[in-house]
């Protein structure tokens, strides 16, 4: 796996995570922190996907 394909599927997994993060805040629970670390995640994930250096590992991908 090259580093952009490596990028896409960082930037797609922080992407999901913050999506599961809005469906809590949807149905009630804590919804402000929720939508906070959604925001984060997709942040993050932008930065991803810009090349920002990553330190974070996904064992099996690389």
């Amino acid at each position: 796996m090259n580093e952009d394909e490596l990028r896409e599927v960082k930037a797609n997994a922080l992407r999901d995570a913050a999506e599961g993060f809005r469906r809590t805040a949807a149905s009630g629970v804590e919804p402000e922190l929720n939508r906070l670390l959604a925001d984060l995640l997709d942040a993050r994930a932008t930065r991803v996907e810009a090349g920002e250096d990553d330190h974070s590992r996904v064992d099996g991908l690389e």
